[in-house]
């Protein structure tokens, strides 16, 4: 299968700045063999959220110039051995048809997930679609962020009185924040962010933040997740991203990538065998196509796709390889955002990108988490002052009243 691609645009020494402050940002989505030509995305007026006032607009620089490249402390972690029954079955519709067991030691009371087919199911059979929101680095929310932290966060982005109805909540874990010190971020800042979320009842997206090519970071990911995968192994609301977008410029082949990380997935699964693991591809976690063809090795895997408005959009049309993966394999988009302020990665209106977004995902039923819900890390959704952003150029908004409309759908059923 064949994806339309984008000639890589030119990254100038301010938008690697961008990269390492906000998230990465993909300008292009290439096939293994071929590349064609394509421009970036039009912009337009759009409508506002309904019953929301446009809250001001606060341009914030983002310039994040941690330079710390200490190499992460091995921390001795006992692995948890887990044992799960699963079936294979097909789905139709919203329910399936598996008997699959979830494992007896999970330590809340949030229903565990797995994967059939192209969809994430709970332990009674019903399709799970999972909604939420990526927040910045969380030792970056915690210390960097006045009048503000994780567990505040967390605690607004899931207060039905202020219309919020966040169902999963991706952890951000930037690796040179954590190369400081990992026992410290881990102690103080990972596991606490993990426990809040299940009082909460949320799932979560630990999300190892890399955005580089993989060859040079490979062994730092690798003792992350050493480190991490038996932390939260008979944890039922967690899920594993493992690589945030690799980019791997020179060789952006499928092939290549899974040779690069399925050592990780296959250590991950060593320490916690139950949790779904969230896969990307090169280029951004735009390069995905290989995910419908030649999918990683293991059980319980699903795959990720990031889109903004300067991806062409043949990358996440109907027939563009990311419906293509959606057909065969569970596909999540882990980071989408937009605003209208002019940065040529993420400029983008209600009417020219969320919308036309809005429609691709439901079209296709995808689970996803807005990027990002932070009032510094672009494209934000919060103001300075902690206030929603929202009208037409604005994602605050119209995030929140996404989530909000969705909220009684495609939800676990809770044990009885």
């Amino acid at each position: 299968m064949k994806a339309t691609a984008l000639v890589l645009v030119g990254r100038s020494a301010l938008l690697a700045m961008l990269l390492a402050a906000c998230g990465g940002k993909v300008t292009h989505g290439l096939d293994d063999q071929a590349a064609a030509s394509s421009g970036t995305s039009d912009s337009g007026a759009g409508g506002t959220e309904g019953g929301d006032a446009t809250a001001t607009s606060v341009t914030t620089s983002v310039t994040n110039t941690v330079t710390s490249t200490v190499t992460a402390t091995a921390i001795t972690a006992t692995a948890i051995t887990a044992t799960a029954t699963t079936a294979t079955a097909t789905t139709s519709g919203n329910t399936s048809t598996t008997g699959w067991t979830p494992p007896p030691d999970w330590t809340n009371e949030i229903p565990p997930l797995h994967t059939e087919g192209r969809h994430f199911v709970d332990p009674f059979g019903n399709v799970v679609v999972l909604r939420g929101v990526a927040i910045a680095d969380l030792q970056d929310v915690d210390t960097e962020r006045p009048g503000m932290s994780v567990q505040q966060l967390l605690e607004l982005l899931t207060d039905e009185s202020a219309r919020f109805y966040t169902r999963v909540v991706r952890l951000t874990v930037f690796p040179e924040r954590w190369l400081v010190d990992p026992k410290q971020y881990l102690v103080e800042h990972l596991e606490p962010a993990v426990e809040v979320a299940a009082q909460l009842g949320l799932y979560v997206i630990v999300d190892w933040h890399e955005i580089s090519d993989v060859e040079p970071v490979s062994d730092r990911t690798a003792e992350f997740w050493n480190t991490v995968a038996p932390v939260f192994a008979n944890h039922s609301n967690v899920l594993y991203e493992i690589f945030n977008e690799p980019i791997n410029q020179d060789d952006p082949s499928w092939q290549r990538w899974k040779e690069q990380a399925q050592p990780w997935v296959n250590s991950i699964r060593q320490y916690a065998p139950n949790n779904i693991i969230l896969i990307g591809g090169p280029f951004w976690s735009q390069q995905i196509g290989g995910a419908a063809t030649d999918p990683f090795e293991g059980e319980n895997l699903a795959y990720v796709g990031h889109i903004y408005p300067v991806i062409d959009r043949n990358v996440w049309s109907d027939t563009g390889v990311m419906a293509q993966v959606a057909e065969v394999q569970p596909l999540m988009i882990t980071e989408w955002g937009f605003r209208d302020d002019g940065n040529y990665i993420w400029d983008g209106t209600k009417s020219s990108f969320g919308d036309p977004l809005k429609d691709f995902i439901e079209g296709h039923n995808l689970s996803w988490t807005a990027w990002c819900a932070d009032n510094l890390w672009g494209p934000f959704m919060f103001a300075e002052d902690w206030k929603l952003l929202t009208g037409a150029g604005e994602m605050g908004g119209f995030a929140r009243k996404w989530l909000e409309d969705t909220k009684d759908r495609d939800q676990p059923q809770k044990q009885p």
